[in-house]
């Protein structure tokens, strides 16, 4: 939802790679039903904006308002709306920043936004992503953290118990970020699967 940090061609890196038939991936599309949003603020980005849309409104941070029944952005209330329907078991958001001179950033839920009956599947699934790279810089979204009811991530958490992150590429290129973005995936959906994600895989074997 912010333009200066665009996430379409990763979302869509992802698709791409679901759609390879390797092994892996069919597993994936077994077990799961994946969901995209390439570009939830079309306008922002058509019109060069950095967080807002194309009048001004800032999406990303007006979900508080729309569901305190307040004026929000079309983006906010259509983005809202979708997830309301499918009722995600998790979400991960990629923002893009190409460059090289900071580590990946990931931005967790605090586990106090979910009931204690998920705190091994939440902590597993942030173990797995963790696992994708060696540094980190990690910054928890807490209770205490500002603004924080603004956003998507833990009004999901609260309505849907959806376990979220935003995951901060940096990477110097356009491949490299795509690449980490399927990782990121993987290991989140591996992380969901838990000990019932299979660890090989016999190859079916087609004569002819």
């Amino acid at each position: 939802m912010q333009p200066a940090e665009p996430a379409a061609k990763p979302v869509l890196a992802v698709a791409h790679w679901l759609a390879d038939r390797s092994a892996r991936a069919n597993r994936m599309l077994e077990r799961f039903q994946f969901c995209f949003i390439p570009l939830p603020n079309p306008d922002g980005s058509f019109h060069g904006r950095s967080v807002p849309n194309g009048i001004g409104e800032v999406p990303m941070f007006s979900f508080g308002r729309h569901l305190a029944g307040e004026s929000a952005p079309n983006e906010t209330v259509g983005f809202w709306d979708y997830v309301a329907r499918i009722r995600p078991t998790a979400h991960l958001e990629f923002h893009t920043h190409y460059q090289g001179t900071r580590f990946h950033k990931l931005n967790p839920l605090a586990l106090e936004w979910f009931p204690e009956s998920m705190h091994g599947r939440v902590k597993e699934t942030t173990a797995r992503l963790l696992g994708v790279n060696d540094q980190w810089r990690v910054t928890e979204l807490a209770k205490d953290t500002p603004i924080v009811t603004a956003g998507k991530f833990v009004n999901m958490a609260m309505h849907f118990q959806t376990i979220s992150y935003c995951y901060q590429i940096y990477a110097v290129t356009e491949q490299s970020t795509c690449s980490q973005a399927v990782s990121a995936t993987r290991a989140l959906a591996e992380g969901l699967a838990g000990e019932n994600w299979p660890t090989r895989h016999e190859p079916e074997i087609v004569k002819g």
